[in-house]
């Protein structure tokens, strides 16, 4: 959202600041997995057409 906020006023050194952040941070890497795995089409293909099935472990 801070990302979009920056781009629609034109302050590109804190969109790339923003990025850099979002990027490298442990809590926006999950925050890319959840979005990634709890969506709707979570078992359908990609752009790439291959399936990525992760096997959980007991």
């Amino acid at each position: 959202m801070r990302i979009a906020k920056a781009v629609k006023v034109g302050r590109w050194s804190k969109v790339q600041a923003l990025q850099r952040l979002l990027t490298r941070s442990a809590r926006g890497k999950l925050l890319a997995v959840k979005r990634v795995t709890e969506n709707q089409g979570k078992r359908t293909s990609g752009v790439d057409g291959k399936i990525w099935i992760m096997l959980r472990r007991r």
